[in-house]
This record gives structure tokens, C-alpha cells and sequence, in this order.
């Protein structure tokens, strides 16, 4: 898998940080946002066996505090023109997403790779704020772990993500 490749060569290399951007809903196989996205050619499953895979080099090198990774799992791409971070939301447990400018999750993923705020090891997804929903009728249309911003800075959303450690250990991936 080509995110496992790079995830080992960062590893190697010393990258202290690693950003990928993944999709959406990647967990979520019974999603109308999975179904869609996965008509091109089971793309989910490689993305989620990529995730996986990252996951498990990272932690294979627990070790080196130095190193880490944030996924970056954006809602539906649109071509506008970025609406930038005070329009932005932030979510984890891929049960909440929306539609989101692709220059967002550039400017977004630049954040990421230099913030001083973002903890290791981290998964979110990203979309723009009043354009979101549950992933599925049995999800609220609120997670409680949704990070908002009207600063219009990055690091602000980034401030109080949980790690994948800790996400895992709630049972909410």
C-alpha cells in the first residue's frame, strides 16, 4: 500500500510529521457518502487498509516521541475558494460529515503539518461548518467532539483533538 510505503520511509527518514488525507466516512460502510465514493473501484477499503497500515508502523516506533502522523479525512470536495478555518469544523469518530473546499484541506493539511498545538497520532474529519450531518440516521447530528474556531486560526481547531490512542480506548474508533 502507498500510505504504508510513505509512512515507512517517514519513519526512516526522521519526518516528524506526516499529514494524509484520507475520506470521510471510511469507517461508515453502510453511508451513502461510503457507497458513492467507494463506486470507484472499492477505493474505501484501500483507504481504510492504508490508515490501518500507517497506524501500525507509527506504532511499531512508539518509541520515537519525535515522529507522528495526522489523518486528514475531508467531507465532499468542492472547487471553491477556501472559506478558511472560522468557517471550518473539525470532528472525530467519522460519524458527522459535510462538504468542504479542497483549498480548505490544503490550508488545512499545511496547518497540520506545522502546528504546535495538533497531538500525535491524530484522525479527523473535516468539513465546512452548516454544511454537515449524521453519516447515518442512527448518528445525533451532534458528536459532542466538534471543534469550531471563530479566531480564523488553525491551531485554535487543532487545540483539544483527542489521539487515536484515546479514541480507540473510548470505543469511538
Amino acid at each position: 500500500l502507498g500510505v504504508e510505503n510513505i509512512a515507512k520511509a517517514c519513519v526512516e527518514l526522521k519526518i516528524p510529521r506526516l499529514v494524509v488525507i484520507s475520506s470521510g466516512a471510511i469507517t461508515k460502510p453502510n453511508s451513502l457518502g461510503f457507497k458513492i465514493t467507494n463506486l470507484f473501484g472499492g477505493i474505501m477499503g484501500y483507504k481504510l487498509q492504508g490508515e490501518n497500515a500507517l497506524r501500525a508502523v507509527y506504532a511499531a516506533n512508539a518509541a520515537n516521541t519525535d515522529l507522528s502522523y495526522v489523518i486528514i479525512r475531508p467531507g465532499g470536495l468542492l472547487d471553491g475558494i477556501a472559506a478558511g478555518p472560522a468557517m471550518i469544523e473539525l470532528n472525530q469518530g467519522d460519524t458527522i460529515s459535510g462538504e468542504v473546499n479542497r483549498a480548505d484541506v490544503a490550508q488545512c493539511a499545511a496547518a497540520a503539518a506545522i502546528s504546535k498545538t495538533l497531538p500525535r497520532n491524530v484522525t479527523f474529519e473535516m468539513y465546512e461548518s452548516g454544511r454537515s450531518g449524521p453519516l447515518e440516521g442512527r448518528f445525533p447530528a451532534v458528536s459532542g467532539l466538534e471543534r469550531k474556531s471563530d479566531s480564523g486560526d488553525y491551531e485554535v481547531l487543532f487545540e483539544g483533538l483527542k489521539t487515536d490512542l484515546e479514541l480507540i480506548a473510548k470505543g469511538l474508533m
